[in-house]
């Protein structure tokens, strides 16, 4: 009897963690997609383009893309599949395998195209507006709270590219 109880204690006591630790694992995609996120965006805004064709067109740079909306729309406690948006695709970003959570991007760029010419931040980093916001959401254990990711991209004084130095998290194991 007393090998029984003591079974129940422990069980009692790793149930809760293991869960912990499931969700928490499944929530490890996210910095590495937000930032490979990042880094494409950032390659996209330094590279120059022609504005038509011919050698003498002039040069565009500073470029960002539009927004898209969140991939797979409805995450769960089950992978799923991302479907790159549009501006995704423009930036190069996608995800081959399946996802926990989905995946979206805001932008200042209101427009669906691609807006060139972005200038370069002229206050202090901090007060910077961001130039994209790359975020995540999903739903680990189906109870509509959603655990909540964000990544803000801005510009600096050189116009380069930098995201903050943290990744903002709410509910991260709901």
């Amino acid at each position: 009897m007393a090998v029984v109880i003591i079974i129940g204690i422990l069980a009692a006591i790793a149930i809760p963690a293991f869960t912990g630790y499931s969700r928490r694992a499944k929530t490890s995609e996210v910095s590495e997609h937000l930032d490979s996120m990042f880094k494409s965006a950032s390659s996209f805004y330094s590279v120059e383009r022609a504005s038509g064709p011919g050698p003498f067109a002039p040069r565009l740079s500073d470029c960002i893309v539009g927004s898209d909306a969140m991939s797979p729309t409805t995450p769960n406690k089950s992978k799923q599949s991302y479907t790159a948006g549009v501006n995704a695709e423009r930036l190069g970003f996608s995800i081959a395998d399946y996802v926990y959570m989905g995946y979206g991007i805001a932008s200042l760029n209101a427009n669906a195209t691609i807006q060139c010419g972005i200038p370069a931040n002229t206050g202090t980093a901090a007060n910077a507006p961001p130039i994209y916001e790359f975020y995540a959401h999903g739903d680990l254990d189906n109870d509509a709270l959603q655990s909540t990711f964000s990544l803000r991209v801005g510009s600096n004084d050189d116009n380069a590219l930098f995201h903050g130095r943290g990744m903002f998290t709410n509910n991260e194991l709901e």
